[in-house]
């Protein structure tokens, strides 16, 4: 795999030459950053290591993120109905150990560890029946699924060193 790191100063566009490859790239100082046509090979990460803001743009033009200072993306081009293309969002992460996923709101909640946010789709939980639930071994106090056998979202409350799991009443299943 090749890598390629470059800084950034100042706006700017990446050259097409540098794609299909692993693209490492530090802003320091950009508040824009335009993508050229994806290839098929190669994805970028960008840190913004600068003092604003930074707009992560697709070769159309449209907004990709925005990285608060101290951010990461990691963008990698995907087809959609046939033709490559960069993705509408990407995953961002914090300086803080935070995750986004979605369209990156302008007033983040600094206490969340996971922020999703969408205007077109749902959060999906991990799906599996009361037996595979059953079979899961040390689960954190706290873990979430939806069980396909009855139909319903189930927290682990734990119970000493017991299982317990209880739907979102309260109610022991």
């Amino acid at each position: 795999m090749s890598y390629i790191i470059a800084d950034v100063s100042s706006a700017s566009t990446l050259e097409g030459s540098a794609l299909g490859k692993t693209l490492l790239i530090n802003c320091t100082s950009a508040t824009t950053l335009d993508l050229p046509e994806p290839t098929p090979d190669g994805f970028i990460i960008i840190l913004n290591t600068g003092t604003a803001n930074l707009t992560v743009r697709s070769d159309a033009g449209s907004s990709i993120c925005v990285l608060t200072p101290g951010d990461l993306c990691v963008i990698r081009p995907h087809w959609n109905a046939g033709v490559l293309a960069w993705p509408a969002v990407v995953p961002v992460f914090g300086k803080g150990g935070q995750l986004w996923v979605g369209t990156v709101p302008a007033a983040r909640n600094s206490n969340a560890a996971l922020e999703v946010n969408s205007a077109s789709g749902t959060l999906v939980l991990p799906r599996m029946t009361t037996t595979q639930r059953n079979s899961l071994v040390t689960v954190p106090v706290g873990s979430v699924i939806f069980n396909t056998t009855n139909d319903q979202i189930e927290v682990y409350v734990g119970n000493g060193g017991s299982p317990r799991w209880e739907d979102l009443s309260g109610t022991p299943v």
